[in-house]
């Protein structure tokens, strides 16, 4: 609960870019890249990433339907706004099975994304390939992603 609480926080705060966090942004972005890759291979969606709304694999349940405005408005781009729509979906979810006892078997996706958004980070996305953090670096979120998948089915 303390992350979907959180996630709502930041998401509804004007974050304040800080190109000096750039670099760390970059790596966060990639952790979450790497843990959305391989939740999708576990919960059957490969063909969503990046950006996959991990938690319909598990529940119907819409948990961002009551902050889409907030998204809407705080967030600076679409890949930003289905990002966020997708972690309160999780949070919401993931929070159910935790007080149903039930393990995760994988970390935490969104945790790097809690991280880069309290750093300020901003992102986009082009192509459904293309990241691009803080508005001037850019990285290959299948190139990742793949990289990540190789190694499980290896």
């Amino acid at each position: 609960m303390a992350e979907f609480q959180e996630a709502i926080q930041l998401i509804g705060a004007h974050r304040q870019l800080n190109p000096s966090n750039t670099g760390r942004c970059v790596e966060l972005m990639e952790e979450f890249l790497r843990r959305e890759a391989l939740w999708a291979l576990q919960l059957n969606l490969i063909n969503e990433i990046p950006f996959a709304n991990l938690a319909s694999a598990i529940s119907n349940d819409a948990h961002s339907e009551p902050y889409a405005e907030t998204i809407k408005r705080y967030t600076y781009t679409a890949a930003e706004s289905r990002c966020c729509a997708a972690m309160l979906n999780w949070y919401g979810v993931t929070t159910e099975l935790v007080h149903n006892n039930t393990q995760q078997p994988l970390p935490d996706p969104y945790e790097p994304i809690l991280a880069f958004f309290r750093l300020g980070g901003t992102f986009d996305r082009e192509h459904r390939v293309f990241i691009e953090v803080n508005n001037n670096r850019m990285i290959q979120a299948n190139t990742i992603q793949q990289s990540e998948l190789s190694k499980v089915n290896s």
